[in-house]
């Protein structure tokens, strides 16, 4: 079954921020991003308990062709997961745990 999916207001800054530098970069590099993210996302939904699950309940799903990790919880009650941080793989390694 389904999970519905919603991003934190932290995390939706995190996008904003990552499409913005891979705008920067190359023009359409962000869609492709996006695309990644979305596939990742459907992964997700579709079966939340997939992706290895760290310190206080949290899951960690990784994006295949850039060095992104998404961070999120998932509530089982409501078949919904809440997406907490977007964040580069060699970045900050705790700052997820710092929005649980």
């Amino acid at each position: 079954m389904h999970y519905a999916v919603k991003f934190s207001r932290l995390a939706i800054q995190d996008l904003r921020e990552i499409c913005d530098w891979y705008e920067d970069k190359s023009p359409g590099l962000s869609d492709r991003f996006l695309d990644t993210l979305q596939w990742t996302i459907d992964q997700i939904a579709d079966n939340p308990q997939r992706f290895i699950e760290k310190e206080g309940g949290a899951r960690m799903a990784l994006l295949h062709k850039f060095p992104y990790k998404v961070f999120y919880m998932v509530n089982e009650s409501k078949r919904s997961v809440r997406v907490i941080v977007l964040m580069h793989r060699a970045r900050y390694p705790n700052v997820w745990q710092k929005r649980l």
